[in-house]
């Protein structure tokens, strides 16, 4: 009985330890598991904290550089587009600038306006402003801006040419301002004396100089020759005068006429002077035109003349011809109009130039690729032969027309007859062909 009584308590023993031993190692487990987490948990926290602080120095470390930027950006020198330090997303918002002085200098020269060069550099009219004749002069160009802007108008594409020579030739730059008082810049102007062209010259005196004048051209009206021409015939005078008041007073009055002038100022013991000679109205008066311009061009702002700037240092280019062709047909192939050719070129007094001659045309410097392409087209198509014809008694345009197979127009256009078509006998008429 004992025996079974120990038995049944080690059995119950035996099962109370089991169960305690299992109870032990579930509690074992529950607590590491819930270290675990505990740690699993404080990890995460450490990584979030981890990750907000290198959030945190990244902006940080952003607003910095953009202060820096901000900073560097103030300070900054002026900078150019080939500084490959400068960063691109700058450079769309800072306009680079130029430190080199030689070629802002350059850069202002080519887009300076002509008259505003010219103006700095007119020196004669500072001295004679006060004289009576000069001021009155002043007063009345400056109540007429329309003719002064008419005039400064007809002088833009002559102009570059006439203030590039006179300045290789070191000569006073109001001389560039002369043709004002000689023909107002009118390449065409003649005279009552028959003086032609923008310098006046008359036929003596420009065959003198070498301007050849015949039926087809007049060298006088050439605005490149002509220029060259006048410019030689002022340095003569220079040489004579040693003053270019007198020059001035002899180029309008002839050598001769002034000559006489000084000697009769000798004898009554007046010093030679341009304003003390006895000279004709016409040249008391031309001088103070000349120098009542050039204070008007210095001083447009003033005056508040509205003038047509001048940009272009070399406007014009010289093409040389060979080939007989209408002035129309040249017009076409540079692209500008007929009227506008004629001015660029007055000295063809036909239709046409001399045929079988050299000769030479002055062309907008834009328009010289355009005649390149199309002048060699149209000459095939447009070549003129010439004849000529001794007028006789009886002879009539009509006849003359039917006889040589042209068109009445064709004669008339190409020897400049008038509407009412009368032809005399020994009159030489051209027939084109």
């Amino acid at each position: 009985m004992l025996r079974r009584t120990l038995v049944i308590f080690s059995t119950q023993t035996l099962s109370a330890f089991v169960l305690l031993s299992i109870f032990a190692v579930l509690t074992a487990c529950s607590n590491s598991s819930t270290i675990k987490t505990s740690q699993q948990t404080k990890l995460n926290k450490q990584t979030i904290n981890s990750i907000s602080t290198e959030s945190l120095l990244q902006e940080k470390t952003l607003k910095e550089n953009k202060f820096t930027s901000q900073k560097v950006k103030a300070n900054l020198p002026p900078v150019t587009l080939f500084d490959e330090r400068v960063d691109v997303h700058f450079l769309k918002f800072s306009k680079p600038k130029d430190t080199s002085r030689k070629n802002n200098k350059v850069s202002t020269d080519e887009k300076a306006n002509l008259w505003e060069k010219i103006a700095t550099e007119l020196t004669l009219y500072k001295e004679n402003s006060h004289k009576p004749l000069v001021n009155h002069f002043i007063r009345k160009y400056a109540d007429r801006p329309k003719l002064l802007k008419v005039m400064a108008s007809n002088a833009v594409p002559y102009l570059p040419f006439i203030y590039e020579e006179i300045k290789k030739r070191n000569m006073p730059m109001e001389l560039a301002l002369l043709p004002f008082v000689e023909s107002g810049f009118f390449a065409k102007a003649v005279s009552h004396k028959n003086a032609a062209g923008l310098w006046q010259f008359t036929r003596s005196t420009g065959k003198y100089y070498g301007l050849k004048q015949n039926w087809w051209y007049d060298e006088r009206l050439d605005i490149y020759t002509s220029t060259r021409a006048a410019l030689n015939f002022l340095q003569d005078l220079h040489f004579k005068y040693k003053d270019w008041f007198l020059v001035l007073s002899a180029y309008n009055y002839g050598s001769g006429n002034l000559n006489q002038a000084m000697k009769k100022a000798q004898r009554k013991n007046i010093p030679i002077d341009y304003w003390t000679l006895e000279l004709p109205k016409e040249t008391r008066h031309y001088i103070p035109k000349l120098l009542a311009y050039s204070h008007l061009i210095a001083n447009t702002k003033s005056y508040d003349l509205n003038i047509k700037p001048i940009y272009e240092k070399k406007p014009l280019i010289t093409v040389k011809m060979s080939d007989a062709v209408p002035l129309s047909i040249l017009a076409k192939a540079s692209g500008i109009s007929l009227k506008k050719f004629k001015k660029l070129n007055p000295g063809f007094r036909r239709w046409a130039p001399k045929p079988k001659a050299k000769y030479s045309i002055l062309l907008p410097q834009s328009q010289h690729q355009h005649f390149n392409k199309k002048i060699k087209k149209l000459l095939n198509a447009n070549k003129i032969t010439w004849g000529s014809h001794r007028v006789k008694r009886g002879d009539t345009l009509y006849d003359l027309a039917i006889f040589y197979g042209v068109k009445i127009k064709a004669l008339i256009s190409a020897n400049k007859i008038r509407k009412n078509g009368i032809i005399r006998p020994g009159d030489r008429l051209v027939i084109p062909r």
